[in-house]
C-alpha cells in the first residue's frame, strides 16, 4: 500500500488520477458522463490539450508485463500491449470503448477506484454500494474471472491456509516450522544475552586490573627515579672526593686526616705512590736512541717512496711506447 501525503496543491490528487486513469481508462460515449467532465475540468492541461495522454507499465503476479496508453484528448491513440513482445492485449480488457487493466484483477473502473485508489472524500463511499463491491472482491480473490463466486474464493483461501500456513498439528507446515524457528531464536537470544553479560563482567574486571597495573607501574617508576637520584648523588660525592684527591696529589700534599678511614682506596694510593717514589733511577737503554730510530724510519720510508716512483715512471714509459 502506498500512502501519498503532502500539503494542499502539492499534486497528490493529480498523481492519484494519473495512476487510476492510466490503468483503467475512461468510459467513452456520445455524451461524456459527469465523472468524465469533472475529471477533464480538474486535470486537462491548459496550454496544449491535444497532447493530453497518460501511460502506465504494470507487472502482474502471474508474470504479465503490460503497457497501457490512454489518449484522454481524442481517444484515438489508446492501446494495451505486452511490454516485452508488443502483442496487442486490448481485446481482452476492452470495456466501454477503452482498455481497463483492472479487469485482470477481476475488478472494474468503479470498484478499482473504490478499493484501490481512494480519495480523501471517498473513504466512506464503500457504504453506499457494499454488495456490488463484495461480489467483485470475491471474484478477484477467486480467479480474477467475473463468473466465479465467493465459494471458490473461500475454498482457495482455505487451501492456501492449509498449504502455506498449516495448524499446530501440521508438523511439516510453515506454521509449526516457524514456531520452532522462533523458539530456537529466542533460546539463542537468551544464550547470547547471558554471554554478553559475562563478557561485560569480564571486561569490567580487566579494566580494574589494568587500572591497578597502571598505578603499580607509576609507583615503580617513582621508586626507580628515587634510586637513580640517590645513585647520582653518591656518584657526585665520589667524583668530588676523587677530584679533591687528585688536586692534593698533584701538589704533593698528603691527604687530610679522616679520608679513607672506611675505605682502602687511600692505602692503595699511598702504596702506589710509595712504590713510584722508591723506584730506582731508570737506566738508559742500550742501542740507538729514539731520535735515531725516527731518523732511520724516515730514511727507509723515503727510499721506499723513491723506488715506487721509479717503478711507476717505467710503467708509464712502457705504456707510451705501446
Amino acid at each position: 500500500m502506498n500512502v501519498i501525503h503532502g500539503p494542499n496543491e502539492s499534486g497528490k490528487s493529480t498523481l492519484r488520477a494519473a495512476l487510476s486513469v492510466g490503468l483503467c481508462g475512461q468510459r467513452r460515449g456520445r455524451r461524456p458522463t459527469k465523472a468524465v467532465e469533472e475529471f477533464k475540468r480538474r486535470h486537462q492541461p491548459w496550454d496544449d490539450s491535444s497532447a493530453w495522454a497518460v501511460s502506465v507499465v504494470i507487472r502482474l503476479a502471474d508474470g504479465l508485463h503490460a503497457e497501457l496508453r490512454q489518449d484522454l484528448a481524442w481517444g484515438v491513440d489508446t492501446s494495451a500491449r505486452d511490454a516485452d513482445s508488443h502483442r496487442d492485449l486490448s481485446g481482452d480488457i476492452l470495456r466501454d470503448g477503452a482498455p481497463d487493466g483492472s479487469s485482470w484483477l477481476g475488478l472494474n473502473r468503479r470498484t478499482f477506484e473504490t478499493v484501490a485508489c481512494v480519495r480523501q472524500a471517498e473513504v466512506l463511499a464503500i457504504l453506499d454500494d457494499a454488495d456490488a463491491l463484495q461480489e467483485d472482491l470475491q471474484r478477484a480473490a477467486a480467479t480474477a474471472r467475473a463468473e466465479h463466486t465467493a465459494r471458490a474464493a473461500v475454498e482457495r483461501l482455505a487451501e492456501f491456509h492449509r498449504e502455506r500456513v498449516g495448524t499446530k498439528r501440521s508438523w511439516t507446515k510453515p506454521f509449526h516450522r516457524s514456531k520452532e524457528a522462533v523458539a530456537t531464536a529466542e533460546a539463542g537470544l537468551q544464550t547470547a544475552r547471558e554471554r554478553h553479560g559475562e563478557h561485560r563482567s569480564k571486561l569490567r574486571e580487566v579494566r580494574i586490573e589494568e587500572s591497578k597495573e597502571r598505578r603499580v607501574r607509576i609507583q615503580l617508576r617513582t621508586v626507580q627515579a628515587v634510586l637513580a637520584k640517590a645513585e647520582a648523588e653518591t656518584a657526585r660525592e665520589r667524583y668530588n672526593e676523587v677530584l679533591e684527591w687528585s688536586l692534593l696529589f698533584s701538589q704533593g700534599q698528603p691527604l687530610p686526616p679522616g679520608h679513607g678511614e672506611d675505605d682502602d682506596l687511600e692505602g692503595r694510593l699511598l702504596t702506589a705512590l710509595s712504590a713510584w717514589e722508591s723506584a730506582p733511577e731508570p737506566r738508559r737503554p742500550e742501542g740507538p736512541s729514539v731520535e735515531e730510530l725516527k731518523r732511520l724510519i724516515t730514511e727507509s720510508e723515503t727510499r721506499e717512496a723513491a723506488c715506487r716512483a721509479v717503478v711507476m715512471e717505467n710503467e708509464i714509459t712502457e705504456m707510451k711506447e705501446r
